[in-house]
C-alpha cells in the first residue's frame, strides 16, 4: 500500500467526490453516479466517534483492532472493511502516533 500523509485540500475535496465554491466553509456532496473513490477510516475510540464524526466514516477504534505487538486482529470492525478495496484510505485520529502506524 501507499503511504501519502500529505495531501492538498483541492485534491480531498476530489476524492471525497465534494463539489461548491471554494469559499464555503463546507462542501456539498456530489449526486451519486458511481462508487466513491475514498473511504473515511476513524481510529478514535467509539465514545469519540460518538460525540461527532465525519458523515460517512467508518469507526475502526485503534484500541480494538491492533493486538500488543501493533498486529492488526481479525475482528468485524477489520471484516467491514474488506468491502473497501481498491479505495482510497483516509485515516481520521485526534492523536497523530495511532494514524502514522
Amino acid at each position: 500500500a501507499e503511504v501519502s500523509p500529505r495531501i492538498s485540500a483541492e485534491d480531498l475535496i476530489d476524492l471525497c467526490e465534494l463539489t461548491g465554491p471554494a469559499q464555503f466553509k463546507t462542501p456539498v456532496k456530489r449526486p451519486k453516479a458511481v462508487k466513491t473513490k475514498i473511504v473515511a477510516v476513524d481510529i478514535r475510540s467509539n465514545e469519540d466517534f460518538s460525540r461527532g464524526h465525519v458523515p460517512g466514516s467508518i469507526n475502526v477504534p485503534y484500541s480494538s483492532v491492533f493486538g500488543p505487538d501493533g498486529e492488526l486482529l481479525q475482528c468485524p470492525s477489520t471484516n467491514a472493511l474488506a468491502g473497501y478495496k481498491s479505495r482510497v484510505v483516509v485515516i481520521l485520529s485526534n492523536i497523530s502516533k495511532n494514524a502514522a502506524k
